[in-house]
């Protein structure tokens, strides 16, 4: 075994113990929608069946009086998150509230997991002659502390982010390939774009990206362009195409049932009305900035469902910041190299995908955006999770070209992964034990709260193991990285890959 898959091996199992521990400590419903995201997969996982949508059939609308808005089931939203949930739920040996909630749970840890595993292979390919860069992209992804905690809980956010993090990899690979046919990745990228369909809503503009990117790879032969390009949109269509199908046919020709979910909407709230049709527009100074901060706090860190959030302190906001910026400094001068690297045949491919990551990243920033407005205000940095691996990936490459990093031989990189870490474990042990244990402390008596609403699940020794070995695993994580950035200063790094 190599020392690189060796150290992706570690990287994986610190993900699925991280993502077990804040799936076992987060107590139901407090993560935004879980209990309607768990009564879809149960109603599955029961019924054998997906529900059907509409008054007085297996899901509805509703107004809840308690927070003073409407509330629709996800009956109406991709399928393939809660078939697979519920047929987690029907694995469960005993049919408890506690035992059902945690099967469907380990969807969005097995999500954990699989993003982490595409991120690593993403790098890789990216970033074959940077070891600093090939393993801080996946410990970024691994330990970006909202992003654990929306693999703690039943939702279609995590599964949503991993199908978006599969087609990333299959394009990347592609565009960095050499020309030439590969219809296994082909076939992959269609499967995989099937999937998409089936995942949210949110990650469809994952498509455009990879047609594109499989278009512009084969741009000099025409016919197998056109070919792969039919044979990616019938594979899509074979594994998906179902669903808009069944859409269409139950709901008069709603393909996608939003129109059907906003007919619902209005007739249990009437008086609902978007910002945009009150007559706020996009460029409303003081929603455009609220909307800027609660995007940028709940994309890093806010722990429970919208408007009841555990947060870190703002100096954590403030370090998030303080990186963001610094990476934003190191893309500029990266900007500036682009029509260059453009026109030179060896870097043209990389130039492209950087881009291309840039855009889609951009794009549905926007679209979350529009969409606030025009649609349902929630400014929820969770919407941006399809684009957490390009996300990564632009992060860790500007800060790896930030204007001190060249004297530095790494350093920003090492101490921008570190941070991830030490606020990720402080987000689960520092803030989210306290809130939701109280009195507990953080040590053996906090395990043995949260063993106690478990079920067999989590009983208080597996608990025990799995802190411990998420400490240790961190731990390893984190001379990993520092070996990297040894080698680093090294001077072993003599090709850039970006």
């Amino acid at each position: 075994m190599t020392n690189r898959t060796a150290t992706l091996i570690m990287l994986l199992l610190v993900t699925l113990v991280n993502s077990l521990l804040w799936s076992a400590v987060l107590p139901f419903n407090s993560g935004n929608d879980e209990n309607l995201h768990l009564e879809t997969a149960r109603f599955i996982g029961e019924h054998g069946r997906l529900p059907v949508f509409g008054p007085g059939k297996d899901a509805y609308a509703y107004f809840d009086q308690e927070l003073g808005v409407a509330r629709s089931s996800y009956a109406l939203h991709p399928s393939l998150p809660y078939i697979l949930g519920g047929f987690l739920i029907r694995l469960v040996p005993t049919r408890t509230d506690a035992d059902i909630l945690h099967a469907a749970r380990l969807l969005s840890v097995a999500a954990a997991v699989a993003t982490v595993l595409f991120a690593s292979l993403t790098a890789q390919v990216l970033f074959p002659h940077h070891l600093l860069l090939r393993l801080a992209v996946p410990v970024l992804v691994a330990f970006q502390p909202q992003f654990t905690y929306i693999t703690g809980y039943v939702n279609n956010d995590a599964f949503a982010t991993a199908a978006a993090s599969l087609v990333v990899w299959l394009t990347v690979r592609r565009l960095l390939a050499v020309p030439g046919e590969d219809w296994m990745g082909t076939v992959s990228l269609g499967v995989a774009l099937g999937v998409v369909i089936l995942s949210k809503f949110n990650v469809y503009p994952i498509m455009p990206f990879a047609v594109l990117g499989y278009g512009w790879s084969r741009r000099r032969q025409l016919w197998p362009m056109l070919r792969g390009l039919a044979l990616v949109g019938l594979l899509a269509l074979a594994v998906g195409g179902w669903w808009p199908l069944r859409n269409a046919l139950l709901y008069h020709g709603d393909w996608l049932a939003m129109e059907t979910s906003r007919t619902a909407w209005l007739a249990v709230d009437p008086a609902y009305q978007s910002y945009a049709e009150k007559g706020f527009g996009i460029g409303s100074v003081g929603l455009l900035g609220i909307w800027w901060i609660e995007t940028f706090d709940t994309f890093w860190a806010a722990f429970g469902p919208g408007g009841r959030h555990v947060t870190l302190g703002r100096v954590f906001y403030l370090g998030f910041a303080l990186i963001v910026l610094s990476s934003l400094q190191g893309l500029g001068r990266l900007l500036s190299q682009l029509p260059e690297k453009l026109k030179r045949r060896a870097d043209q491919p990389r130039a492209i995908v950087f881009l291309g990551l840039a855009l889609f990243t951009t794009g549905l920033l926007l679209l979350s955006l529009v969409n606030s407005f025009v649609n349902d205000y929630q400014p929820q940095g969770r919407y941006l999770f399809p684009a957490l691996v390009p996300i990564s990936i632009l992060l860790a490459v500007g800060i790896a070209h930030f204007r001190l990093a060249a004297q530095s031989s790494g350093w920003p990189l090492l101490t921008t992964g570190v941070y991830f870490i030490a606020t990720n474990l402080l987000g689960l042990w520092g803030y989210v034990l306290p809130a939701y244990y109280p009195g507990h402390g953080t040590g053996a008596e906090v395990l043995h709260a949260v063993a106690a609403g478990n079920a067999w699940f989590f009983p208080t020794p597996v608990l025990s193991a799995l802190a411990l070995l998420l400490f240790a695993g961190v731990a390893l994580v984190v001379w990993s990285l520092l070996r990297a950035f040894q080698q680093a200063s090294a001077g072993e790094h003599r090709r850039s890959d970006v």
